[in-house]
């Protein structure tokens, strides 16, 4: 049997609480788990809210048996935002009996997909033919953003190759869509970020990896804190393991706009 956490951090998220929701159900009740032996279990952690968050969360979770962990955390207001997240997210790295999981998989509550994208990132992790993978994760677009409808590349602040920050222009917008001959379907990658499969041994074997911050200076010498998610992936690399992204794989962002929020 393949055992899978699922892992879930929500804080303001009421608005589109439901509809996440909807995917993880989906997900849970695939006939793509009984085909292929997979069994999930979902780890949540949740901050003080004030849109009903913690209210929708609490009764919609009642639902639930694959619970492992829900946990209420505030963090104090002397971190920044992503050394925030570097303190959330590792809490899941410290879950009880992770050894008994073969993968993590880590999706931002405000990313939406279907059961297929998922089932697909299982079978590339699955790949023999991969070369030391240690996480692999789908192309990220914005949902349906104006007249670049589902076009929009999003995590722009976690996705880096060679260096470099993917942008919003070719290749990455228009690589899944036209002349995806010229490139290859899985692509090596320094870091990825909002949604993606990693193998739970390369945490329970290296107890040194986790997420974390740092700061690095520009040519104006002012510090830019880099994501939490660039500096896992960087510790994973570090360890033997690669990065990839499948470039045939689709989610969504959801649309801020849509919802009234500023982009953040």
């Amino acid at each position: 049997m393949t055992k899978i956490l699922i892992c879930l951090l929500f804080k303001n998220s009421n608005m589109w609480l439901s509809r996440f929701f909807d995917n993880i159900d989906n997900l849970l009740n695939s006939e793509f788990n009984k085909k292929n032996d997979i069994e999930y279990n979902m780890s949540i952690i949740y901050g003080t809210s004030n849109d009903g968050t913690e209210e929708t969360l609490k009764r919609r979770i009642k639902n639930y048996k694959e619970i492992t962990n829900l946990i209420k955390t505030d963090i104090p207001s002397r971190f920044n935002v992503l050394e925030k997240l570097a303190i959330l997210r590792n809490s899941f790295l410290h879950t009880k009996d992770l050894k008994k999981y073969d993968y993590l998989l880590m999706i931002d509550t405000d990313i939406m997909f279907d059961v297929s994208a998922i089932n697909r990132l299982i079978r590339d992790i699955q790949n023999p033919k991969l070369d030391k993978v240690g996480i692999i994760a789908p192309m990220i677009f914005i949902e349906d953003y104006g007249i670049y409808k589902n076009n929009f590349f999003y995590d722009v602040f976690a996705y880096r190759m060679e260096g470099l920050n993917f942008k919003h222009r070719k290749p990455y917008i228009p690589i899944t869509f036209h002349n995806t001959g010229n490139y290859k379907r899985i692509l090596e990658a320094d870091s990825v970020g909002s949604l993606y499969l990693i193998k739970s041994n390369i945490i329970t074997s290296n107890k040194n990896i986790q997420y974390g911050t740092y700061a690095v200076k520009n040519k104006d010498n002012d510090k830019k804190y880099e994501s939490e998610q660039v500096y896992l992936c960087e510790q994973v690399r570090e360890c033997g393991f690669k990065v990839y992204i499948d470039l045939n794989i689709r989610v969504f962002h959801i649309n801020l706009e849509k919802y009234g929020l500023n982009w953040h």
